[in-house]
C-alpha cells in the first residue's frame, strides 16, 4: 500500500516549517525588542498583508454570511488563547523555567485531541492517538536542551504546573473552536479578523504593563527583520494553518505543528552550527515518528 498525503496535510507541514524559519528570524532580535511589542508589531504587518488579499477573494459583502455563533468562536477563541492563555504560558515561565514549561506545553496536542473527540464528536484511531503521544513525548525531550542553557531555578513549581498545563488547556480549546467559526469565511478573510485583533491585544497588554517602547528607538535592521517575519511566519504561517485545520481538523494541525521546535532545531544546528546533543536527536526521532503515525 503505497504513502500518500493530503492537501491538507501539506498545508499542516509547511506551516510547521515556516513558523520554524520564522522563529530563526525573530531569534537574533529578541534582545533589541521587547516580545510583546515584537509581536504586535509582526501582526500588524501581516494585517496589511491579509487586508492587501482581501480584494482578490470573495467580495467583503460575503461576511454577512458568517453568524453571530461563528463570530463568536472566531474572536473567542483567540482571546482564550492569545489573551489569557499565552498569558497563562509567561507566568508559568516565570514560575517554572523556559524548559519546564516547554515541555508541559508539548500536551497541546493532546488537549486539542479531547476537546475535538468531546465538542466535534470527530472518531480517531488508536494508531492516530499514539502518533500524538510520540509528538508530546518528542518535544518533552527537545525541551531538556534548552535546560542546558536556560538555567533556571524554579521557586513554586506546584503553581507553575498548573499555569502550563492550564494554557495548553485553553490553546487545545481555542484551536478547536475555529474549526466551526471558519465556515463560512476563506482562510483570508479569517485572518483579516483574526490577527488585527491579535496585534490590537497584544499592544494594550504591552501598555497596560508599563511603560512601553517607541517603534522609532528600535534599531532600523531590527525593525525590518521583524517586520518580514510578520509576511512569513504571521502572513504565511497563519494562511497556511487555518487551510489546514478546515481541511484535516484542529487535533491532527496541532500535531503538525508541534514539528515545528524540531525544524527550528535542525535549522540551529545547520546554519548556526549548534551543539548536537542526545536529547535533541531523541526529540526528533520521536517527533518524526509521531508524524509518520498521524499522516
Amino acid at each position: 500500500m503505497g504513502f500518500s498525503i493530503s492537501a491538507g496535510e501539506i498545508f499542516g507541514l509547511s506551516c510547521s516549517l515556516v513558523w520554524a524559519v520564522n522563529s530563526l528570524m525573530v531569534r537574533t532580535q529578541s534582545q533589541a525588542i521587547p516580545p510583546a511589542m515584537m509581536n504586535g508589531i509582526r501582526c500588524a504587518v501581516a494585517t496589511v498583508f491579509f487586508w492587501a488579499m482581501l480584494p482578490f477573494g470573495p467580495p467583503l459583502s460575503s461576511y454577512s454570511l458568517v453568524t453571530g455563533t461563528e463570530w463568536a468562536l472566531l474572536v473567542g477563541g483567540l482571546l482564550i488563547g492569545m489573551a489569557v492563555g499565552e498569558t497563562m504560558y509567561l507566568a508559568a515561565i516565570k514560575e517554572i523555567g523556559v524548559s519546564r514549561a516547554m515541555a508541559l506545553s508539548g500536551t497541546f496536542p493532546l488537549s486539542t485531541f479531547f476537546f475535538e473527540w468531546a465538542l466535534l464528536q470527530n472518531p480517531f484511531s488508536r494508531r492516530f492517538f499514539l502518533g500524538i503521544c510520540l509528538v508530546t513525548a518528542g518535544v518533552v525531550f527537545l525541551s531538556r536542551r534548552a535546560r542546558e542553557s536556560a538555567g533556571e531555578r524554579p521557586e513554586r513549581l506546584a503553581l507553575g504546573v498548573l499555569l502550563a498545563l492550564f494554557a495548553c488547556v485553553l490553546w487545545g480549546l481555542s484551536t478547536v473552536m475555529l474549526k466551526p467559526a471558519i465556515a463560512n469565511m476563506t482562510s483570508v478573510q479569517a485572518n483579516s479578523v483574526r490577527v488585527p485583533l491579535s496585534a490590537a491585544v497584544l499592544f494594550l497588554a504591552r501598555a497596560w504593563a508599563g511603560p512601553v517602547m517607541r517603534i522609532r528607538d528600535v534599531d532600523r535592521r531590527a525593525l525590518l527583520v521583524v517586520a518580514a517575519s510578520g509576511i512569513v511566519g504571521v502572513g504565511a504561517g497563519s494562511l497556511l494553518y487555518v487551510m489546514a485545520i478546515d481541511r484535516i481538523g484542529p487535533a491532527k494541525m496541532a500535531t503538525l505543528a508541534s514539528v515545528s521546535p524540531v525544524l527550528g532545531l535542525l535549522m540551529s544546528v545547520i546554519f548556526l552550527k549548534e551543539k548536537l546533543t542526545l536529547p535533541l536527536v531523541a526529540g526528533v526521532i520521536l517527533c518524526v515518528g509521531g508524524v509518520w503515525m498521524v499522516l
